[in-house]
């Protein structure tokens, strides 16, 4: 399930086990993957001899019917306009709330923003300056929109060499704000979603979440359950990197720009360095799978605060469904798949048409991603997953409290030691 060598797993279980005292914890963790993935099983109407084919068309077939049911919830939103978009945004922070982070000042926003004014942004929307363009549209519609609008080189080499002069007095607390881009933006926009997996992002600097609608039809069909999720996960992704930034004005003042761009750029250490008292491990902050599903970093002991953010979306989530069972998502909940212990569920099941074994993801977050975006089961989304079954790995011998601490105070060093 996790790409790697079996001497890996061996090797991280001895080291938790002297850490730690415990012993058989990924024994259990296997069990109970196994008894989830056959309730899961019964629950689809597949037998366990099924294929892998016909495993992953009744999880797609599910999403499907929770697809729908979100809608009729909601009313029925259209997310490939402004209004629909609007919708589900509201949705999203009535189940993950409104947070509040330490972010860049709006008026230190517009002076970047006028001491390196984005050409291409403002000819395309047929303005000349920045007073204007600001006039038009909000900063928090602006300021996203220069990073899919400008070159890469540009934005590296001028636009955001001004952020190595930032300090704490440039920042401020404030709520995190979730904007639509507006349709005059959308040809920018289109081009830049081209380059990801879906139309919404975020700037953690600013404190803003930003949705792209999109009028595809092969993406609006099942684009209420993604958008909804993605929008919670940013809801907790934004935060906890705010807490990093304060952390870093509070520790390195002097520095705190150099530790800021780091943490923006997601650095990723290419291995570990040498020395320390304890164990060391990885600590990866980027879905490198994306880039390389093969990458050899992902096959090293790590963890990953990306699927921690996840963990709390499915959290919020269980919570809601709790007060709602209209949203119809009983077989995820009944499996614990919207729980912090099973989060992970997965199995290799034999591929009808290859004869090979292929990873099957139960992940509520993989299966909406793979049914929106009409892939088959050689294609289909396992990385959060297995960046979840990593993590859960340290979490069976550790502790979830001790290692979201890890997650937080040592992000901007890429590794931690445990003694």
């Amino acid at each position: 399930m996790l790409n790697t060598e079996e001497s890996v797993i061996a090797e991280l279980e001895e080291k938790l086990e002297t850490i730690t005292g415990e012993h058989g914890k990924f024994a259990e963790l296997v069990l109970d993957n196994e008894r989830r993935v056959n309730a899961g099983l019964e629950l689809l109407e597949v037998g366990e001899e099924a294929s892998a084919e016909d495993v992953f068309g009744a999880l797609m077939a599910k999403v499907a019917e929770n697809e729908q049911a979100a809608r009729a919830v909601m009313g029925n939103p259209d997310p490939s306009t402004t209004e629909g978009v609007k919708t589900i945004i509201e949705k999203a922070k009535e189940i993950s709330g409104k947070p509040k982070g330490y972010f860049l000042k709006r008026e230190v926003a517009e002076g970047l923003l006028k001491k390196n004014p984005p050409k291409h942004l403002m000819e395309a929307l047929g303005v000349e300056s920045i007073d204007a363009l600001l006039e038009e549209f909000s900063l928090e519609e602006v300021f996203p929109s220069v990073r899919f609008a400008e070159k890469g080189e540009w934005l590296n080499t001028v636009f955001f060499k001004p952020f190595e002069d930032l300090t704490p007095d440039d920042f401020e607390e404030r709520e995190v704000a979730v904007v639509t881009i507006p349709d005059k933006f959308r040809e920018i926009t289109d081009k830049f979603a081209e380059k990801k997996l879906h139309h919404v992002s975020h700037l953690k600097e600013l404190g803003v979440i930003f949705v792209m609608p999109e009028d595809r039809r092969e993406s609006t069909d099942g684009a209420v359950l993604e958008l909804l999720t993605l929008l919670q996960h940013y809801l907790h992704e934004v935060p906890f990197y705010s807490r990093i930034f304060r952390r870093f004005a509070k520790e390195y003042p002097d520095s705190f720009a150099e530790h800021l761009v780091g943490a923006l750029r997601g650095d990723v250490l290419d291995e570990l360095p040498p020395g320390g008292e304890g164990e060391r491990f990885m600590l990866i902050q980027r879905y490198l799978a994306k880039i390389d599903p093969n990458e050899p970093r992902l096959g090293q002991a790590h963890v990953n605060p990306e699927a921690l953010h996840w963990l709390l979306v499915e959290e919020k989530l269980e919570n809601y469904l709790n007060k709602h069972p209209e949203m119809e998502f009983t077989f995820w909940r009944d499996l614990g798949f919207l729980s912090s212990d099973y989060v992970f569920v997965g199995r290799m099941i034999k591929s009808d048409v290859t004869g090979e074994d292929v990873l099957v993801s139960f992940d509520f977050i993989d299966n909406i991603i793979s049914y929106n975006k009409r892939v088959d089961v050689k294609d289909g989304f396992i990385y959060h997953a297995k960046e979840a079954l990593w993590n859960e790995l340290f979490y069976r011998y550790i502790g979830r409290e001790k290692l979201d601490h890890i997650l937080e105070d040592r992000l901007e060093e890429g590794f931690f030691e445990l003694p």
